[in-house]
């Protein structure tokens, strides 16, 4: 679980970061939100299968499978069949 920035200690900024929040101000909660609200977008990226086409891209770049990767199109459809055929992970 991530640190919480201490409002109350003054911290030095980290020499890679951006923008590190400073003591007292809004300038915290700003940083705070926008790294928490990353985090989020990218959980309920792979919550909801957003990124399933770019780890199937990944996977068949690291796995060297000789032919091309499917067209993002035909992922999806391709997807669609076989979860239409074996439904035993689905509650609906």
């Amino acid at each position: 679980m991530p640190e919480v920035p201490d409002a109350g200690a003054a911290k030095a900024p980290d020499a890679g970061a951006a923008e590190a929040p400073d003591a007292g101000g809004a300038r915290p909660a700003r940083w705070w939100r926008r790294v928490t609200g990353s985090r989020a977008a990218r959980l309920a990226s792979g919550v909801l299968g957003a990124d399933k086409y770019a780890r199937y891209l990944d996977y068949h770049h690291r796995s060297g499978c000789p032919g091309e990767p499917l067209s993002e199109r035909d992922y999806w459809r391709e997807l669609s069949a076989h979860q239409e055929s074996h439904p035993q992970g689905r509650c609906c």
